[in-house]
């Protein structure tokens, strides 16, 4: 699943046939899919909601009362589809917050609403611009905390606290497998380099928006 543009979300079919129209919108949040195969992604306005569309192109909105009024800037759905980490900014403190909350879904898997309980993490993040899950208790978060100017990837624990990784100068999107140590980052120059101990190692180069499954 990709997005053709901010505003249409395609199904890539295997064999090379001709990408099939899933949902379209304005401007869409990059699709996490669950292990329901639904796909997530959701308006980046304020108040755009998010919304799970099938893979034969059934859209369903996704209730999130608590991001009334908020503008979400990344979400990623964890790999056993149960929680969803949201990032959204507002006029309202804190500006910019990262939320974990579960799914609450019907009988069928199809997604209904993210529960009203939510936890809040990176404490001491002062901007977040995208999250992916690292493992079923960490996520990485592309931002800025303390002293740094630039953002740079932090590891932050469901209930722990932020970590900043080294800083590579125009980083510009992540992505993790499974493990802190299957971490990617993408610079403006689209250079994509991997994590090598405490240094960033490059693997190849014109890459935009690495990903992985979930």
């Amino acid at each position: 699943m990709v997005l053709e543009g901010a505003g249409q979300l395609l199904a890539l079919p295997t064999g090379g046939d001709a990408p099939t129209p899933l949902f379209s919108g304005t401007a869409l949040l990059a699709p996490s899919i669950d292990r329901f195969d639904w796909v997530w992604t959701g308006e980046r306005a304020p108040s755009g909601g998010l919304t799970a569309v099938s893979a034969d192109g059934e859209a369903v909105p996704v209730a999130v009362d608590w991001l009334d009024g908020r503008s979400v800037r990344s979400m990623r759905v964890s790999r056993d589809g149960d929680r969803v980490v949201v990032v959204h900014t507002g006029v309202s403190a804190p500006a910019v917050a990262i939320d974990v909350a579960a799914v609450v879904r019907d009988e069928t898997g199809r997604p209904q609403r993210l529960g009203d309980e939510r936890l809040q993490i990176g404490a001491g993040m002062d901007d977040a611009t995208q999250v992916v899950w690292v493992d079923e208790g960490t996520v990485a978060v592309l931002g800025r905390s303390g002293s740094l100017t630039l953002p740079t990837i932090h590891l932050v624990p469901v209930g722990g606290p932020s970590a900043a990784l080294t800083l590579v100068d125009g980083t510009e999107s992540i992505a993790a497998g499974r493990g802190d140590r299957s971490l990617y980052l993408t610079d403006t120059e689209g250079t994509l380099r991997s994590r090598q101990g405490t240094s960033w190692v490059v693997v190849a180069t014109d890459v935009r928006d690495p990903a992985f499954p979930g």
